[in-house]
């Protein structure tokens, strides 16, 4: 079983998310300043994203609607999400 089947279901950090998933966010772990910055880049809780480069080092560009984000590997660990479609 590889690592995306083993967290299905669950939720995880957005840097350990592989090229392709489609990720609903569910945390922001972080305190205020990391939270206004990251809702001012448009990543909020309850967004959909896909990602679209994942890197082993947890650097990550995504899609948020028609807004592409790029996060370094320290915001990408406080992102908690969850696979879309797990929410059954």
């Amino acid at each position: 079983m590889n690592s995306a089947q083993d967290r299905a279901g669950k939720s995880f950090p957005l840097a350990e998310a592989e090229d392709g998933a489609r990720l609903t966010v569910l945390a922001l772990r972080g305190g205020a300043g990391f939270q206004e910055r990251i809702s001012s880049m448009g990543l909020y809780i309850g967004c959909k994203a896909d990602v679209l480069i994942g890197g082993d080092d947890g650097r990550m560009v995504l899609a948020v609607g028609d807004t592409r984000i790029a996060l370094g590997h320290g915001m990408a660990q406080k992102v908690i999400v969850k696979r879309r479609g797990d929410e059954r």
